[in-house]
């Protein structure tokens, strides 16, 4: 596996995800609007993954030689957070 492009592409994926967060928390300042499960769960969305990333891309920088298998638990790991937050933004 090529890992300095694995970790370039996680490092983008990071980036935009944190400018995402950035992006909509933001907006929940300037609307001024309630701090509700609903309001919140979409950018925790972006801050998980933003989080999860940095861990992940630390990890295969330490061992590039278990890099599918770092990929493959930030997955899992990744799409357990976000349905956390899919959860809690239709049960609000």
């Amino acid at each position: 596996m090529d890992t300095d492009r694995i970790q370039n592409m996680l490092t983008s994926f990071m980036v935009v995800s944190f400018i995402i967060f950035l992006g909509l928390s933001g907006l929940i300042f300037v609307r001024e609007a309630e701090l509700t499960n609903r309001a919140v769960s979409l950018p925790f969305a972006f801050l998980f993954l933003c989080i999860t990333t940095l861990i992940v891309t630390g990890k295969i920088h330490d061992q590039p030689s278990l890099a599918r298998r770092h990929l493959r638990s930030w997955l899992i790991v990744s799409v357990f957070g976000v349905l956390l937050a899919a959860v809690a933004f239709t049960l609000a």
